[in-house]
């Protein structure tokens, strides 16, 4: 028997989904552990590795919502496909594909004192 509900969407059907919550995201209102267990469930029935972060604050009007692979390589062409096919209000959201980079601190473990400046990948 097929489960519906645990059945695979595309980034269309994710999007429309979206849209008919976009202002809860935007304003961050509501019960927003409930809002962000939703939008988790359904990127999960995009591809199961998919995540989320959401800026606290609005950036020039704007909220930042950022769909990433968790480092999960074979996630990374449904990021790029997702965020691709948004057509997202661009006044209103600024959306990134992918976890940037943020600030590094220095690492310390056992004695030893790992600098960012000194890590190479």
């Amino acid at each position: 028997m097929f489960n519906f509900h645990n059945s695979n969407i595309t980034p269309i059907e994710f999007w429309k989904w979206f849209y008919r919550h976009e202002n809860e995201y935007y304003n961050l209102s509501g019960n927003i552990e409930a809002r962000f267990k939703s939008l988790a469930k359904k990127l999960a029935r995009v591809h199961p590795d998919l995540t989320f972060e959401f800026s606290n604050e609005l950036i020039n009007g704007k909220r930042e919502f950022t769909v990433s692979a968790d480092g999960f390589k074979d996630a990374f062409p449904y990021v790029i496909n997702l965020v691709g096919n948004s057509g997202l209000d661009e006044r209103r959201w600024n959306l990134v594909d992918f976890k940037q980079r943020s600030g590094l601190s220095n690492v310390e473990h056992a004695n030893v004192i790992l600098k960012p400046e000194n890590l190479y990948f």
